[in-house]
């Protein structure tokens, strides 16, 4: 029987799963996220590719501190604000630049529900039974 998930590994998931679709498939994941003609030029592009590559290793390390870390008020808010400025270059990179494709925008959304989630957590939202300060992984 698996273990039963608990928030924070919830929160890690689309990390762990978005990294590994980078790292594995960056030529899948270019094709979805770019519009054209930066989607051609950025999937042929071995540099785009290896960047992505780099990209999706960084994530999922994230993922696996986020589903491991026992984290605090004080963590919940340094990741809010880490998030921050990639929620504004998916933004920017749909609205202003547009080599982004709307599924850009489901990522910023993502951003955002995650900054949000975790502000209301680690500003005392969450209360005592709101997961934060002792959330780490459960095994049993």
């Amino acid at each position: 029987m698996l273990p039963r998930m608990g928030t924070q590994q919830w929160l890690a998931a689309p990390m762990l799963l978005g990294g590994g679709w980078c790292l594995f498939a960056p030529k899948s994941m270019l094709k979805i996220f770019c519009e054209e003609p930066a989607r051609t030029a950025a999937g042929e592009s071995k540099m785009t590719q290896l960047f992505t590559r780099y990209l999706g290793t960084q994530l999922m390390s994230v993922g696996a501190l986020v589903a491991t870390a026992k984290m605090t008020k004080e963590a919940y808010q340094a990741w809010a604000l880490c998030l921050l400025p990639v929620a504004v270059l998916d933004l920017h990179y749909s609205i202003q630049d547009p080599i982004l494709g709307r599924s850009a925008w489901a990522d910023a959304l993502g951003c955002l529900g995650f900054i949000g989630y975790f502000l209301y957590v680690g500003l005392g939202g969450g209360g005592s039974s709101g997961g934060c300060c002792n959330s780490g992984p459960k095994h049993t």
